[in-house]
C-alpha cells in the first residue's frame, strides 16, 4: 500500500498553476516547485497526470477513480468459496477453479 496523499486534486490543480505562474515570470522548474513545497519529480508527474486539467475536473477524476476501485468480495454478493461457479478441487490439493459454462 502506498502513503496517504497528502494533497487532493484541486490543491494539485493550483499549485501546477501556481509554478507555471512563477515559470512564465522567469524561474526556473526547480526553483518554482521548491517555493510550492513539492519536488521537481513530484511536480513532473503531477503535470503528466492533472496538467490541462481544471477544478470540476479533477472532481470527475476523483469520482471515477473510486468508482474503478475494487470491491471486496462481501460487498459483490458472495464470498468466492460459496459462489455457485466456484468449485474447490480437492485432488488438486489447494487449488480451485472458476466454473464457466
Amino acid at each position: 500500500m502506498g502513503k496517504a496523499r497528502k494533497h487532493t486534486p484541486e490543491q494539485i490543480v493550483n499549485i501546477l498553476r501556481q509554478i507555471e505562474v512563477a515559470v512564465a515570470n522567469g524561474k526556473t522548474h526547480s526553483l518554482a516547485s521548491r517555493e510550492a513545497g513539492i519536488t521537481e519529480q513530484i511536480y513532473y508527474r503531477w503535470r503528466k497526470e492533472y496538467g490541462g486539467l481544471k477544478v470540476d475536473q479533477t472532481k470527475r477524476l476523483k469520482e471515477l477513480e473510486q468508482e474503478n476501485e475494487p470491491q471486496p468480495l462481501s460487498a459483490r454478493g458472495f464470498p468466492a468459496p460459496m459462489h455457485p461457479q466456484y468449485k474447490a478441487n480437492a485432488s488438486n490439493g489447494f487449488r480451485a477453479r472458476w466454473l464457466v459454462p
